[in-house]
């Protein structure tokens, strides 16, 4: 215990114990506990196996007290050597961890560089592919190159013997064009004699051109004048008569012409005629001879009976005065070129005219617009 500095006790008593045997002259022993490989080792407390010394006479207190301070120096010698081989092992062991994760790095960075050099080889391998395919499509293009130039010499010998071909013929057609240039001086002196009968026949035939085209101007004036005569007025209404209780008849719009004048003036189906232009309007006879009274561009009002729809399920009616402006419409048909076509135009339209209804086109007095 004396020498386990880690044991609190038992120093004292050693010490008592040995100063009562001092005077015999007896040997001393101090002997550690711990064997010599467990003294060696950092955590030992005392690293000496074994301590043998001889104590005798008087002096043996002096001897001790030297012994004791020696064995103090050794015991901290051992710690500063413990405390140094703790260092040293700690620094080994972080070395052997510095080295072992170097070496962690080298196998992975090895481990990179045999599958880049796997991949590499992969790569070589595809392009020596491409190579071998590549020099195969050069030798079958050189193969097609030569067949094509085996063509093209064949072409060219063609072409040459085309060629001289040609050039028989074009000295065959200089031959016919300079005999053809005599043939047209001939036929040149022949023309320019034919030209002073020709001049004085195409003078004639200006003059008598120009009669025709005066006199084709006077009928278009005087079958423009024939067709104006045949314009009906026209309004675009399609009526209906519609007989009463009473024994008389009220005249119905049935329908409207798109985009004609009763539309954009305002006129609507169902509407009951009752006056056009202060005359009354019963019928559909008296509805055609009003209009047929009245003249293109003029401007008449119509007089409507409106029926509509009031709340709870009335229909109310209301009084309306339509400004209506005449258009004008030709016979069906009958255009510049149609009259033109007649044998006697004249007596057509004065047929047109006097037939009324009965006229080719004429406005329709029986249920038409």
């Amino acid at each position: 215990h004396f020498f386990d500095r880690s044991q609190p006790s038992g120093c004292g008593i050693f010490v008592f114990a040995f100063s009562l045997r001092m005077k015999s002259d007896s040997l001393v022993q101090f002997q550690h506990p711990l064997s010599p490989s467990q003294a060696l080792t950092p955590s030992a407390p005392w690293s000496s196996s074994l301590v043998r010394r001889e104590f005798s006479g008087d002096d043996s207190a002096g001897q001790l007290a030297h012994f004791l301070l020696d064995t103090e120096t050794t015991h901290n010698h051992k710690e500063m050597l413990c405390v140094e081989l703790r260092s040293v092992e700690q620094e080994h062991r972080e070395e052997q961890e510095k080295l072992g994760v170097e070496l962690q790095q080298l196998k992975s960075r090895a481990q990179q560089l045999k599958e880049e050099i796997s991949l590499t080889r992969d790569r070589i391998k595809a392009r020596s592919s491409e190579l071998t395919e590549g020099t195969e499509d050069i030798t079958k293009l050189r193969e097609r190159v030569d067949t094509l130039q085996l063509q093209i010499d064949e072409q060219r010998r063609k072409y040459e013997m085309e060629i001289s071909h040609l050039e028989g013929q074009e000295q065959s057609a200089r031959a016919a064009v300079a005999e053809l240039q005599d043939e047209l001086a001939v036929k040149e002196a022949e023309i320019r004699a034919s030209a002073v009968s020709t001049d004085a026949s195409l003078s004639q035939l200006r003059c008598v051109n120009d009669e025709v085209a005066r006199l084709r101007e006077c009928e278009d004036r005087w079958l423009l004048s024939l067709q104006r005569s045949l314009t009906r007025p026209v309004v675009g209404i399609e009526v209906s008569e519609t007989p009463n209780p009473n024994g008389m008849t009220t005249l119905t719009v049935v329908s409207l012409s798109k985009d004609m004048v009763a539309e954009k003036a305002g006129v609507r189906v169902g509407d009951i005629i009752t006056q056009f232009d202060r005359v009354p309007i019963r019928t559909k006879l008296d509805f055609a001879k009003a209009l047929l009274s009245a003249k293109v561009g003029s401007q008449v009002v119509l007089q409507v009976l409106r029926h509509l729809p009031a709340p709870g399920g009335k229909i109310s009616s209301s009084i309306e005065y339509i400004k209506i402006t005449i258009a004008g419409a030709f016979p069906t048909g009958m255009d510049l070129e149609s009259l033109r076509q007649c044998e006697d135009p004249e007596a057509f339209a004065r047929q047109l005219r006097e037939g009324g209804a009965a006229g080719r086109g004429a406005v329709v007095q029986s249920g038409a617009r």
